[in-house]
């Protein structure tokens, strides 16, 4: 009997100490869901430092298109989001991440690298790797291109920045994505990157859900993305 009431009491000890790792954000699990540009590099790099600090919690990380975190956040199936080129949804609260602005990106050695930016005329007749149609910057770039009233040799399109990326390291083009992939990039594949110009924005939010509390750990996780490097900062080189 007294074997049975040791026992108990330590699982209720045990319960006790969840409760108390739980509400100080030191256990648990936290699902984000991302945009590729953000969750290829940046945030599993966030997560690794996040949790050297909590051994007790779990985190799922899913690299979705905008819409679809959107849609994630809204029906609960994460708790924490992040993408740029947000249509309006009442079920989502959006917390500004960061502003950035697209960039050129350049294979080792091409003529436009002595450039200290690149504006549409300088890739005029360049061969072109472009984002696919599918992807909201693709539009931003579009627009850009037709004011400044230059047509681009487009020779390659791709939903991805990052695949952009490798199509410039090997030679095939050169292309305008956003600056978080490039300068996740830039250094492994030997590529090079040159402010665009005229600026087009690249801005992410945080996605929350709305009429919901929030966990403790997702804004454990926020205030950890704020004291780290921000992705693309420094993407020029």
């Amino acid at each position: 009997m007294l074997r049975q009431i040791d026992r108990v009491f330590t699982a209720m000890d045990d319960v006790e100490r969840h409760a108390r790792q739980l509400a100080r954000g030191q256990s648990g699990h936290l699902h984000i869901v991302a945009i590729p540009a953000l969750a290829l590099d940046f945030l599993p790099r966030a997560v690794a430092s996040f949790l050297s600090k909590r051994p007790d919690v779990t985190i799922e990380l899913n690299a979705r298109a905008g819409s679809r975190v959107v849609e994630w956040i809204a029906g609960h199936q994460a708790d924490l989001g992040f993408a740029s080129d947000i249509a309006v949804n009442a079920n989502v609260e959006l917390q500004p991440f960061q502003s950035l602005a697209g960039v050129c990106i350049l294979p080792l050695g091409h003529p436009l690298a002595t450039k200290s930016a690149v504006e549409p005329r300088d890739l005029a007749g360049e061969r072109f790797i472009s984002l696919g149609r599918e992807t909201a910057f693709r539009h931003h770039i579009d627009r850009v291109f037709e004011e400044a009233e230059v047509a681009r040799r487009i020779v390659i399109e791709t939903g991805s920045s990052a695949t952009a990326c490798s199509f410039v390291k090997d030679r095939m083009g050169v292309a305008v994505i956003d600056p978080v992939t490039a300068a996740d990039r830039h250094q492994s594949l030997d590529i090079v990157i040159r402010p665009f110009r005229p600026r087009i924005p690249f801005i992410t939010h945080a996605v929350l859900p709305k009429h919901t509390a929030r966990p403790v750990l997702v804004n454990e996780f926020l205030d950890h993305l704020a004291g780290m490097p921000q992705p693309g900062e420094a993407s020029a080189s």
